[in-house]
């Protein structure tokens, strides 16, 4: 008897010996051999087809939607949480990735907050949609009601360091409210000192209001965090270049750009920093500061 075990197969193969010729019983072995063979790939190509449609279900499409967003094939992700969506589609999280994808990735804050929308209408206490929906409403310039979005998000998880850290930019950026914006964001990085953003956002608000050195402390803790993101060195190089301190500046712009030679902004700010050094040799101190203050349209990211 030959037993083969497979997912719910279990078939027995008996091969019967012929009392008069040996011949009939090789025959016979041969025979359920080929039979035992044959039955074997016809179980496991049974259990293979129901691997991969088990494969294809939301979860699978979900993580590879969340794949293709890291890898930056946003365009594709979305259309892998648009396959998920229709195998799951009374799932919120698969809404609020779709939102993500949409908004930071593809710059489609409207449809961001359709996405959104509907991921508060399968969970009205969902804290990170509410964040989410938050963040795409200040890109669309409606900070009055962003900042609604991320107190309802910290009224249902005061914990989440990400909602203070978008909360005190929005303050900040949108309303001018900076004190009540290093708050928030000093909230943030409490929560989490580990938390790149929030010092990169921190180092943002200290600079607009002209505390430089403090702002570059806060950079330098974000690049200490994840010295191989561009966005920290690019920041720093603009905090440095308003300060005056253009070789420093060119130098933060060449690590961001050695990092992403794509970062146009960090582009765009080295030739500036390349521009005031030219400029300044043999320049007095008066034109030097004057090219300092122009510097203040520098990119941050």
């Amino acid at each position: 008897m030959i037993l083969l075990h497979g997912q719910n197969f279990e078939v027995a193969i008996i091969a019967r010996v012929h009392p008069r010729s040996n011949d009939n019983y090789l025959h016979e072995i041969l025979d359920a051999m080929r039979l035992s063979i044959i039955i074997t790939i016809m179980a496991l190509t049974a259990i293979c087809v129901l691997q991969a449609a088990g494969e294809q279900g939301a979860g699978f499409w979900s993580s590879r939607a969340h794949q293709l967003y890291l890898n930056g094939s946003y365009e594709d992700a979305v259309k892998a949480y648009d396959k998920a969506i229709e195998l799951d589609p009374n799932n919120a999280s698969l809404y609020n990735g779709r939102g993500i994808v949409l908004s930071f990735g593809l710059d489609r804050q409207i449809d961001a907050l359709a996405a959104y929308e509907k991921a508060l209408n399968l969970d009205s206490s969902y804290a990170d949609a509410f964040c989410n929906k938050g963040y795409a409403l200040c890109r669309l310039g409606e900070y009055d009601e962003g900042l609604e979005c991320y107190d309802k998000a910290i009224q249902l998880a005061p914990s989440f360091a990400e909602a203070w850290s978008f909360k005190g930019l929005a303050l900040s950026i949108g309303l001018g409210m900076n004190d009540e914006a290093l708050a928030c964001l000093d909230k943030a990085v409490a929560l989490d000192p580990n938390y790149y953003d929030a010092w990169i956002n921190r180092g943002l608000v200290l600079s607009n209001i002209g505390k430089n050195d403090e702002a570059i402390a806060c950079l330098e803790r974000a690049i200490k965090i994840n010295p191989k993101i561009p966005k920290g060195w690019n920041n720093e190089g603009v905090v440095f270049l308003k300060m005056g301190y253009y070789q420093d500046a060119v130098a933060d712009f060449n690590k961001a750009l050695r990092l992403d030679p794509s970062y146009e902004e960090a582009r765009q700010n080295r030739e500036m920093a390349l521009s005031a050094i030219d400029q300044t040799q043999g320049s007095d101190l008066d034109d030097a500061l004057n090219r300092a203050r122009q510097a203040q349209g520098a990119n941050m990211a």
